[in-house]
């Protein structure tokens, strides 16, 4: 992760990050998060198998409900040699509510399985 200038947005960030390697317990290696837009935070990484590939959905659903600012995450993890891209909703953060995101707070939790390559 690298920031020009370090502020509130980036401290939440590395804390995202630091969360992620604790909560898959090493299992996602080569762990990138940026931010695509304002509504959207990237995770990129490589699961070793589809075990850590659900400690990381478990870990950032937890921690967006609690600490993230934008509806969704999307999640890019390699598992042995095949990609898989996940739309993983937080429409349970109080925050969205006063934000203008095309996303539905009112919606229930969903998982998205954008695509599998």
């Amino acid at each position: 992760m690298l920031f020009d200038h370090w502020g509130p947005d980036n401290q939440t960030i590395k804390a995202f990050h630091t969360e992620i390697c604790r909560g898959t317990h090493g299992l996602i290696q080569e762990l990138l998060l940026h931010l695509r837009d304002e509504d959207c935070l990237v995770v990129q990484g490589r699961a070793r198998n589809y075990y850590g590939v659900q400690l990381a959905i478990h870990t950032i659903r937890q921690f967006g409900e609690e600490n993230l600012w934008f509806p969704h995450t999307q999640l890019l993890l390699t598992i042995h040699d095949r990609r898989l891209d996940l739309q993983i909703s937080h429409p349970g953060n109080a925050l969205l509510a006063a934000s203008s995101s095309p996303c539905d707070v009112t919606c229930r939790p969903r998982l998205t399985v954008v695509a599998t390559a």
